[in-house]
């Protein structure tokens, strides 16, 4: 019997109770929350090149690039995103949305052998990109001459004329939503490629049903963590700053000149937060929460922070998953969970229950397992590769994560390990005769992916085979278990 069809059981559900999801489609969400506000309300900044613009430059930029879009991009097409983080990236995204179409972002940083797989793998039709990707972009669509129709320059949507008729913020969104009214909350909206963590990124396929502070948008628009704190930036009437690229030292420069109060970061920022020797030049007082997601952030580093930067009154720790929507736990503002390596508690509308990887049955409070998640809002799987989808989701609907933790009596969720995965750590099973070397290794992968994808030799180790359930599934904790045991780097 295989271990993913046993029968229901008890699992955990939101301490705070779930909420009413409306029928809404997510454009239809963000522009009717836009203009709640006051037409002049700053939304969003350029860092880069110091514009700004209103709620109601939004809508208007919106209704322009979706007009043009017009006879181009029909229901169902899928269109690629593939640029740096600018306003532009999501006016482009609610404009694609509003033709029932659907929207995939990709990294402008891959390597054209990487882009043409994400853009096989999702089937996109039509690509999004600025002018300083586009021969990358030609390059990468080279191979699929009969896939790809045209390929758009972001660039010209900020030449379009606006239709500046005196009508009312309001009335061209009730407009807009009437004319483009292509698709309904269950339809698909967008796919967000997973990480790569376990093989090849997949295509996460997320309906329109599952998505007077100042917001860093530096964090990637074409990964989840970034795109919804964009999108919940603007449904909250926050002004987004965004950062076209990681730059640390802009970095500080707008969190002063802005007085930013709450950071979203990923670990890795935290650790440049406090080794880096100019963070001393700026003051950075003004931030006194931080909301840390994409990998646990441990103990020895959360001490270090709060030691560090005695203003920072609230520290937060997220988990969650593309596959997810995003976040599905967090923990209560500086609660002394987080030290504990807590992810926290459920969110409203999730379930979750930890399982025993090798029999699949549902474990007590304190033992460790497989996190499984369930919600209105996960995925409806991976974009043409149903063999995934059904190692992703059981019968039953409950997302199988890969990720190993535990829950407490008081329904927090916590992960075992403290091995915080900042840097790839590969572990290669050599072919029978094979004198291939660590160093080989290292400068193939150079050549074909992406510079933050690299490995250093170092971080190599060569095994007999990988561990594995039963199911087939690599036993990631037996792989952190291995890496104690390398040679100290």
């Amino acid at each position: 019997l295989d271990n993913r069809e046993l029968e229901e059981t008890m699992p955990i559900y939101s301490t705070i109770g779930d909420v009413k999801i409306e029928e809404l489609t997510l454009h239809e969400y963000v522009l009717n929350a836009v203009v709640h506000y006051d037409e002049q309300t700053l939304l969003c900044i350029d860092s880069e090149t110091g514009k700004s613009y209103t709620c109601r430059d939004v809508i208007l930029i919106i209704q322009a690039i979706a007009m043009w879009l017009d006879g181009k991009v029909k229901k169902g097409d899928v269109v690629v995103i593939c640029s740096s983080n600018t306003p532009y990236f999501m006016f482009t995204l609610l404009a694609v949305l509003l033709h029932g179409a659907v929207v995939s972002a990709v990294s402008a940083t891959l390597t054209s052998r990487e882009m043409s797989y994400q853009f096989k793998e999702c089937q996109c039709k039509f690509v999004v990109t600025e002018s300083e990707n586009k021969n990358n972009v030609l390059k990468a669509c080279e191979h699929l001459p009969d896939q790809i129709e045209h390929i758009f320059d972001m660039d010209d949507f900020s030449n379009l004329l606006l239709n500046e008729d005196g009508r009312s913020a309001e009335t061209v969104v009730r407009e807009l939503l009437v004319n483009f009214r292509f698709v309904t909350a269950n339809d698909l909206a967008m796919m967000m490629f997973s990480s790569g963590t376990t093989g090849y990124p997949k295509a996460v396929m997320l309906t329109h049903c599952n998505q007077n502070k100042v917001i860093l948008g530096y964090l990637p628009f074409y990964h989840i963590y970034g795109n919804v704190l964009f999108l919940l930036g603007i449904v909250s009437g926050c002004k987004i700053v965004t950062m076209e690229h990681f730059k640390f030292e802009i970095f500080l420069q707008l969190i002063e000149k802005f007085k930013i109060e709450n950071l979203f970061v990923v670990p890795p920022v935290l650790v440049m937060l406090l080794k880096h020797s100019n963070v001393d030049k700026h003051d950075i007082s003004s931030v006194k929460k931080i909301i840390v997601g994409a990998a646990p952030i441990g103990k020895d580093l959360f001490d270090e922070v709060t030691k560090k930067f005695t203003h920072i009154k609230s520290i937060v720790q997220g988990y969650g998953m593309t596959e997810v929507s995003g976040v599905s736990h967090i923990t209560e503002p500086f609660s002394v969970k987080v030290q504990k390596g807590s992810c926290g508690r459920l969110l409203p509308n999730y379930e979750c229950k930890i399982i025993d990887i090798e029999s699949g049955e549902e474990l007590a409070a304190g033992k460790s397992g497989e996190i499984c998640l369930r919600s209105p809002t996960c995925t409806i799987g991976y974009f043409g590769n149903s063999a995934a989808t059904q190692q992703l989701i059981d019968k039953n609907g409950w997302i199988h994560t890969g990720d190993i933790g535990y829950y407490d009596e008081d329904a927090v969720v916590g992960i075992p390990d403290t091995y915080c995965g900042e840097v790839p750590f590969a572990f290669v099973v050599k072919k029978p005769n094979s004198a291939i070397s660590a160093l080989e290794i290292a400068k193939n992968i150079e050549k074909q992916v992406a510079s933050y994808k690299h490995l250093a030799e170092k971080h190599i180790a060569f095994v007999e085979s990988i561990p594995k359930a039963s199911t087939g599934k690599i036993l990631r904790r037996k792989l952190r278990e291995l890496i104690q045991f390398q040679p100290k780097i």
